[in-house]
């Protein structure tokens, strides 16, 4: 009977033991499956916050080109309506020159230097506003471009070139004022040489 007792404490301290083993390895895996979880959950958040920041920071960059394609715009317009008043001013400016050449010749002045003169002014005036013309369509291009700065170096040369223009066009009507001189361009009119009077010699 005893051997039947010790039999079965056997059996049971054994099975004790396995279902210990069981608990633990059980146990162990439970953990093992909850680190898997959180890190999971953590490696999720980390990628959820960095896809937030990505999103966050092309949201700035975005702005940023925004502010800044709003500001060349606005800085391009002002220089093109500042150009366009330049050209105006020097337009009226030749046709005052014009008229008063007019005049001048009205009065035997001769003004066929300046007349050429202001020929070559005018149509440097109308150089000018030809390059004043292609801003708007070479900045447009340039603002709708990814690099703005790459592509902003064609409508900075336009700007260049119109302020050259004008210059030219202004300096040109200068010389057009500088070679009128009034008197000494005036036709002189034809002199005689009077005779001597003899009569009080004979």
């Amino acid at each position: 009977m005893s051997k039947i007792i010790i039999l079965v404490l056997s059996f049971l301290i054994a099975g004790t033991v396995f279902a210990e083993k069981n608990l633990r390895v059980e146990a162990r895996n439970e953990v093992k499956q909850i680190v898997a979880s959180t890190t999971d959950k953590i490696k999720g958040l980390r990628d959820e916050r960095k896809a937030q920041a990505e999103v966050k920071l092309r949201e700035i960059k975005n702005k940023y080109q925004e502010q800044r394609q709003a500001r060349i715009a606005a800085y391009i317009e002002k220089m093109i309506n500042r150009f366009n008043a330049t050209a105006e001013r020097l337009d009226g400016l030749a046709k005052r020159i014009e008229i008063h050449l007019t005049k001048l010749e009205a009065k035997k002045v001769v003004v066929t230097e300046a007349r050429i003169l202001l020929t070559t002014a005018e149509t440097k005036i109308q150089t000018a506003k030809d390059a004043i013309a292609k801003i708007k369509p070479t900045s447009d291009t340039a603002l709708s471009a990814t690099d703005i700065k790459v592509s902003f170096d064609a409508a900075r040369q336009e700007i260049n070139d119109s302020n050259q223009a004008l210059k030219d066009a202004h300096a040109a009507l200068v010389d057009v004022v500088n070679s009128i001189k009034p008197g000494l361009n005036k036709d002189k009119p034809a002199t005689t040489t009077p005779s001597g009077d003899n009569s009080g010699n004979n």
